[in-house]
């Protein structure tokens, strides 16, 4: 199972990524979500599959990029 990241609000993505902080907050207001993940949501999905209750879940590639992927 794997949780490929989208756009999260990490210094990462501060660094050279984007052109300017300006320029990642534009572009996630194009997506579905319209705004920027944050690390702890992230962790809060790992959390999540992590756990005894994902326990039938394999094979998956959960996509957590506020919809861009299917816009």
């Amino acid at each position: 199972m794997s949780r490929p990241p989208g756009l999260v609000e990490t210094p990462f993505h501060h660094r050279g990524i984007w052109p300017s902080a300006q320029a990642m907050y534009d572009f996630a207001a194009g997506t579905p979500a319209g705004r920027v993940g944050s690390a702890e949501e992230m962790a809060t999905i790992v959390a999540s599959l992590a756990s005894d209750d994902a326990s039938v879940v394999s094979g998956y590639a959960l996509v957590a990029d506020g919809g861009y992927s299917v816009a």
